[in-house]
């Protein structure tokens, strides 16, 4: 993610890759997807992603995810 990308265009993106791997039958698990997006964030986000570590709230859908950073980046 770069500092003009919103979260929408990016999780728009983060879609479109996790499709193209569940056609090729890759499983990949929410815990794993949440923890790599949380990676890969801008540092605006880092206190949301402290937030989200210390809460063990790994266990959170991507949509829940989204829904979260959508409304801190607001």
């Amino acid at each position: 993610m770069n500092d003009q990308e919103i979260i929408l265009d990016y999780f728009s993106i983060l879609q479109i890759l996790l499709n193209s791997m569940w056609a090729c039958d890759e499983s990949v698990e929410d815990c794993k997807i949440v923890e790599k997006v949380l990676r890969t964030l801008t540092p605006q986000f880092d206190h949301i992603v402290v937030a989200i570590e210390e809460s063990s709230n790994l266990k959170m859908i991507v949509e829940e995810l989204q829904n979260s950073l959508e409304a801190h980046e607001q």
